[in-house]
């Protein structure tokens, strides 16, 4: 039932008006995403939503998101939850990556988890993400999320500019202080601060990217600022206050 509805929904947001990409396989990408338990209401079929179609304008208005943009990309998060050792589930994961863009999909997004291996599988999504840009040409790659308060701030922003040069400009950066509290302990940080932090070290690598002066005096090398334009203009700081003393979600 979830194959038909999704290449009736496929079909209706029309490849012909150019929604979909040129690339995009409507009968292929249905299986892919049914096999893979990316059901009508997973992420994988959120991101099939197109404002020209009225089925699909339809579905994106009884999920509460913006039908605005001409064209919404279609991507993927996955956590590496294979039942596997780690090095299979790295195999697994990055075949399925290479396969989703021979299907037409735009962007796989990977989860950073330390410690927990049934929660998620990858505590490097750098270097996973530098051997999956190795084996693909167009789909970009994203992280979602790098715990950024248990990081320093600076090899995030070294780490991710090469990255995106080697990938040719397919790096999204994800960053949140994410949900493992006991990881703050190991890394021998207090939870309590992960809000504290996530602001400061935010604040680190947008200035890292864009070639300010860092502690000291050196600046990054390569500066990559199209990856700080992402994070948008720096709030101030009493928008700061208020995102950081709003309860938690979950």
């Amino acid at each position: 039932v979830a194959r038909v509805a999704l290449r009736a929904l496929l079909h209706a947001a029309g490849r012909d008006r150019g929604e979909l990409g040129p690339h995009t396989d409507v009968e292929a990408l249905a299986k892919f995403l049914t096999a893979h338990d990316m059901g009508l209401s997973s992420y994988g079929i959120v991101r099939a939503c197109f404002s020209a179609a009225p089925v699909a304008h339809g579905l994106c208005e009884d999920m509460l998101m913006s039908t605005r943009m001409q064209r919404q990309r279609l991507g993927f998060f996955t956590r590496l939850l294979d039942q596997a050792p780690a090095v299979e589930r790295y195999r697994l994961a990055t075949a399925q990556i290479v396969h989703a863009e021979r299907l037409g999909f735009d962007a796989v997004w990977v989860a950073q988890h330390h410690f927990h291996e049934p929660e998620g599988g990858l505590p490097a999504p750098f270097v996973f993400l530098a051997q999956v840009a190795a084996r693909t040409s167009r789909i970009r790659l994203g992280t979602a999320i790098i715990t950024l308060p248990l990081e320093l701030p600076i090899r995030v922003a070294e780490d991710a500019s090469v990255l995106d040069l080697l990938s040719g400009g397919r790096l999204e950066v994800g960053v949140a202080p994410g949900g493992n509290l006991s990881s703050y302990t190991a890394f021998g940080l207090d939870s309590k601060d992960r809000h504290t932090l996530m602001a400061h070290h935010l604040d680190v690598l947008r200035d890292a990217w864009t070639g300010c002066p860092l502690p000291g005096g050196d600046c990054l090398y390569p500066l990559n600022p199209t990856l700080a334009a992402a994070f948008g203009r720096r709030p101030s700081r009493s928008k700061v206050r208020s995102v950081l003393a709003a309860p938690a979600m979950g």
